[in-house]
């Protein structure tokens, strides 16, 4: 799958996650799913920023109920495990986004 195969949102972030679909998961590799997103977001290890996400659409491992986001939403403890695009420092750029960064439901996401 390629990030063209998931529709962009569009217009404020309320409004794109209220349109929002599911995350969906890459029939050719088991683990990934591809949600949109918003561009530019933290990817968090241990309160440390890892690493950012680049684009709008980006596949996630699976999801994390832990502490408080601070950035609302559906899910605001809810965290999402991925891959920087753009990884520093330490743990080699694996880390967690807040959900409430990503307009789609992460629910279908396996927990982590």
């Amino acid at each position: 799958m390629t990030s063209a195969a998931v529709a962009q949102p569009s217009g404020s972030d309320s409004a794109a996650r209220a349109a929002a679909s599911n995350c969906l998961r890459d029939q050719s590799a088991t683990n990934h799913w591809w949600c949109n997103n918003k561009a530019g977001i933290r990817v968090e290890w241990e309160g440390e920023t890892v690493g950012y996400l680049n684009s709008t659409t980006n596949w996630f491992t699976c999801r994390h109920e832990g502490d408080y986001t601070g950035g609302g939403g559906p899910h605001p403890y809810r965290w999402i495990y991925t891959l920087a695009d753009s990884p520093h420092l330490s743990h080699g750029g694996w880390g967690f986004v807040k959900d409430s960064d990503v307009y789609d439901e992460t629910n279908p996401l396996p927990p982590c």
